[in-house]
């Protein structure tokens, strides 16, 4: 199965981008196991995933979200959502999920709720 995330580190900083915008329930285990390799990458102060061309996220990859957020929030490591596209900025801010994760442009200021 080819890689789901591209992941770059720098300088405590991870940027984790998506390799297709198109992800289906089937690829939340592939996912979880790609998302558990940035965890392992030492001295990390903030992770980025970047959800650039994305205009959606199926049920099942937003609970695999949501555990990799349980996991930062109690590692004291920042997570920051990037590059949403409206559409799926919607999706987060009907579900409430505006309010768990820290969404923002592009890893600089936060959006205004």
């Amino acid at each position: 199965m080819d890689a789901l995330l591209r992941i770059t580190c720098e300088s405590g900083q991870a940027r984790v981008t998506f390799m297709r915008p198109d992800l289906r329930p089937a690829d939340a285990d592939a996912l979880a196991s790609e998302l558990r390799a940035v965890r392992r990458e030492a001295d990390l102060r903030c992770i980025l995933l970047d959800f650039d061309g994305f205009r959606y996220l199926p049920s099942a990859i937003l609970g695999t979200l949501l555990e990799f957020h349980q996991w930062t929030a109690q590692s004291g490591v920042e997570l920051r959502l990037v590059n949403m596209s409206p559409k799926l900025r919607e999706v987060f801010t009907v579900s409430d999920l505006h309010r768990v994760f820290d969404i923002r442009d592009d890893g600089g200021s936060p959006l205004s709720d």
